[in-house]
């Protein structure tokens, strides 16, 4: 891997991003759907004692924040079915 060049830090929106918009948002929905997700929520987890902050808590992108809070099992099933 000679030559590849990385983020010279932790604190970076590669991982930022990556946590705070995708894997919460993806734990939130798995949770809804009544799908375990013990790896996601683990790294979660461990990102925010790494980087001092409550990915969770902080909720960049969510199921409130997207409209789908109210949707029952049901329709989430159906709308993600669409997708």
């Amino acid at each position: 891997f000679k030559g590849v060049k990385a983020q010279s830090q932790l604190d970076h929106r590669y991982l930022n991003e990556d946590v705070g918009y995708g894997l919460v948002l993806m734990s939130e929905i798995a949770k809804k759907l009544n799908v375990e997700t013990p790896i996601i929520n683990s790294i979660i987890h461990i990102s925010s004692k790494v980087m001092k902050k409550d990915y969770r808590k902080e909720s960049k992108r969510s199921i409130e924040t997207l409209g789908l809070s109210n949707y029952s099992l049901d329709e989430l099933k159906e709308v993600f079915n669409n997708v």
